[in-house]
């Protein structure tokens, strides 16, 4: 009964959060940027299908999004912006940690955080579905465009400034590396909101965008330049978060991080940040833990 009530308990909370969030104007900025940006880099695509008399397989668009620089830093600015949005987080709410204790307040936030990854990541996933002009499909195969930008480019079909030279995961099934894909930017998603409450809570935000930003900036340009110098560098793919919640970086595209690794490094990471935010509310006063 008790573990009910902390149910019911956290989905109000978690509501109210959200119901907080969708009055943030900040947040209908944020996506209508990414509404413009997708539009304009992928947009084209629904014409060459047409023209073609083709079909994208559903997860194709969301891969290449997930594979390349420039639309992983989107994701990431989107989920650093609304991982620390939740009401009770701010120091104007101080009445809700009379209403709760510690537990409630870390599982409210994580379900919080993992609400945002889902929006965010469902609202890329349709914006990508429009883009095709309904032209998609389920089948088992890659579409002719996804082998036309491999051969001659990805301005050949339309698509504007984002990679999708990636040869060795058309040997995969697409409905198999999307649907990794997908999971891989679930586990960024949360490691990064995760980060920013902790960090946050310790007052330190900034430390925060230093680390994801900057250590992705530096992680795909530095790194990449460094790999060709020092074959031992490469070591560091297997503990960078920025290559191993990569669909690029995977064994499906003839990386070192396999499926396995991937998903149990994932999962390792948010537990152990879920740890630390935790202990972190150790120096504040929840009454109901009193």
């Amino acid at each position: 009964m008790g573990s009910f009530k902390h149910t019911i308990k956290t989905r109000r909370i978690v509501g109210l959060s959200l119901k907080y969030e969708f009055l943030n104007p900040v947040l209908y900025l944020f996506l209508l940027i990414v509404l413009c940006y997708l539009a304009y880099t992928f947009g084209g695509i629904s014409t060459w299908l047409s023209q073609h008399e083709d079909k994208l397989n559903i997860f194709e668009l969301s891969t290449f999004f997930g594979a390349d620089y420039y639309t992983g830093m989107i994701y990431k600015i989107g989920i650093a912006l609304f991982s620390c949005g939740i009401f009770f987080f701010h120091p104007g709410f101080s009445y809700s940690l009379v209403r709760m204790n510690k537990k409630l307040w870390v599982r409210s936030q994580l379900c919080y955080v993992f609400c945002i990854v889902l929006i965010i990541n469902l609202f890329i996933f349709v914006v990508l579905f429009l883009t095709s002009g309904g032209h998609v499909t389920l089948d088992n195969s890659w579409s002719d465009a996804a082998y036309t930008s491999l051969s001659r480019g990805p301005y050949e079909v339309g698509v504007e400034g984002v990679s999708m030279y990636y040869p060795d995961m058309f040997v995969y099934n697409p409905n198999l590396v999307g649907g990794f894909n997908i999971l891989l930017m679930i586990f960024e998603g949360m490691s990064v909101g995760l980060l920013f409450v902790l960090l946050s809570l310790r007052k330190k935000t900034t430390y925060a965008v230093a680390f994801v930003f900057g250590g992705y900036y530096i992680d795909s340009v530095l790194i990449s330049e460094l790999y060709k110098i020092n074959p031992v560098v490469k070591v560091w793919s297997r503990f960078s978060p920025f290559r191993v919640y990569s669909i690029a970086e995977s064994t499906l595209n003839m990386g070192s991080n396999s499926m396995i690794y991937s998903v149990l490094y994932g999962i390792s990471a948010i537990s152990i940040l879920v740890i630390l935010i935790r202990k972190s509310l150790d120096h504040v006063s929840f009454k109901k833990d009193e």
